[in-house]
């Protein structure tokens, strides 16, 4: 099994090195899967620096890799001081979960990104369950947010 344990701060300069070392735990597994992988986690690591915020629980934000040959999940955790944000994620992620055609959602966002400039966000979340073929969900407890990205190994159309 591999497996890659992160703390990140909550500083731009570090999604790189983060994406670095994901990419590294995967050398044997196929190109298209790394880099969904890598994909997905940096996303997740994006969306942590965007909105999550430092808590007494969670100083920085914390990557979780574990791959084996049948599955790879990966844990971000960062914290939210607001309910409200987190429910928003809850929704999108009930959204892709409950979709029978995630490129249409995919694109759908594209669309709707492009049509109302001043709206913004979203479209990683919906980018990581089409291109990367994860499942998502999450979990919020003590102002701690955690996203876990899972999905088998097996080669998916999207990537």
């Amino acid at each position: 099994m591999r497996a890659v344990a992160l703390e990140i701060p909550h500083l731009w300069k570090f999604v790189s090195h983060a994406r670095a070392e994901v990419e590294r735990a995967l050398t044997t597994f196929t190109p298209s899967v790394r880099a969904a992988t890598v994909m997905t986690a940096s996303e997740l690591i994006e969306n942590a620096m965007k909105y999550g915020e430092e808590v007494p629980g969670l100083l920085t934000i914390h990557l979780r890799l574990q791959a084996d040959t049948d599955r790879i999940t990966i844990e971000v955790a960062n914290g939210a001081l607001t309910r409200e944000r987190v429910h928003q994620l809850e929704e999108r992620l009930d959204e892709i979960a409950a979709s029978t055609n995630r490129e249409e959602l995919y694109m759908n966002r594209i669309r709707t990104l492009l049509e109302n400039p001043a709206e913004k966000g979203g479209l990683g979340l919906y980018r990581i369950g089409f291109e990367g073929g994860f499942d998502l969900t999450c979990t919020f407890t003590d102002s701690i947010v955690t996203v876990t990205a899972v999905r088998g190994v097996h080669e998916h159309g999207n990537v």
